[in-house]
């Protein structure tokens, strides 16, 4: 299995379904991404309850979406507005698209599904070849006897 080790997580671009002129540029958000957008979106909070401490996590998820948004969503064309105006691609625009347009977010999850699918799929790939070449060096092995 190859890995490019200047980009572990490449993007993907997709073109839009009915319209041959949109398209996006998203990626998966790795575990690493996943665990600094935690960092700045959970805060810890003791509470105590019949004299017992607890700690509680108390999360922004307003924050968390907006960032995980920002991440995934690199690039896109073809987007314009009411006024055939091209839509930039901003975080502002990226949050407001993907709140406020049933249109776009499904796009985009779709899309972000598609990128999921394809990763376990080759994934799985990987394994399954990895698993063929063990099996055929095994075979290929010379049998040494277990007496001395």
């Amino acid at each position: 299995m190859k890995f490019n080790m200047d980009n572990l997580n490449p993007p993907a671009w997709f073109d839009h379904p009915q319209d041959d002129e949109a398209r996006i540029c998203l990626r998966v958000a790795s575990a690493l991404d996943l665990e600094k957008i935690r960092k700045q979106t959970v805060k810890k909070r003791v509470e105590y309850k019949r004299g017992q401490r607890f700690e509680v996590d108390h999360v922004d998820e307003e924050l968390q979406t907006e960032l995980t948004w920002k991440l995934c969503i690199i690039d896109w064309e073809g987007l314009y507005d009411h006024e055939d105006n091209p839509i930039p691609c901003t975080d502002e625009n990226k949050v407001l698209l993907i709140r406020n347009s049933p249109q776009f977010s499904k796009w985009v999850v779709d899309c972000l599904d598609l990128l999921n699918e394809d990763n376990v799929e080759r994934s799985e790939s990987a394994e399954k070849n990895s698993l063929k070449s063990q099996k055929d060096l095994a075979k290929n092995r010379p049998v040494k006897s277990a007496k001395n």
